[in-house]
């Protein structure tokens, strides 16, 4: 009977140990900008041209400290916003121009987050945006790619 219970407390130690262990999986979003949050998915650059019926907006950026610092505020308005349309371009798998024509732009300078309608452009972000309050202004963008929907309990 005393080795049946210690053979029980050793395996419920041994359970313990390793389910508190459990490593949290993360995304490519989460390493690069170091932000706590799942509701940004990436996209290869050929489904971001290919973006015909997309709704949502997607963060385009390298690691630098300014796209560090915009994540994070981006994640902020995103959780505001209960969405979870938002996806990641990382801005160096960028091989070519034709970006340029869909977005109406001539250069993707640190980083831009476009917000996407139908697979039309209604709305982005850049350093050159002006605005006051950046997360007023990304969370008016999420709304205006991903309109809540209401619903009996509105």
């Amino acid at each position: 009977m005393k080795k049946i219970k210690k053979i029980i407390i050793v395996l419920l130690s041994l359970f313990l140990i390793t389910g508190c262990n459990e490593k949290k999986e993360t995304n490519e979003f989460q390493e690069l900008f170091d932000v706590d949050t799942t509701l940004v998915k990436s996209i290869t650059y050929e489904d971001f041209l290919n973006t015909n019926s997309l709704s949502g907006v997607v963060f385009i950026a390298d690691e630098t400290k300014e796209a560090k610092e915009i994540a994070k505020i981006f994640c902020e308005a995103l959780c505001e916003c209960d969405t979870d349309k938002a996806l990641f371009l990382k801005k160096s798998k960028i091989i070519d121009d034709k970006y340029k024509d869909m977005l109406n732009i001539e250069e993707i300078e640190d980083l831009l987050i476009v917000a996407f309608k139908k697979g039309n452009v209604i709305g982005t972000y850049s350093k050159e945006t002006e605005t006051d309050d950046i997360k007023e202004y990304l969370t008016n963008l999420i709304y205006e790619a991903n309109p809540p929907v209401c619903n009996e309990f509105c």
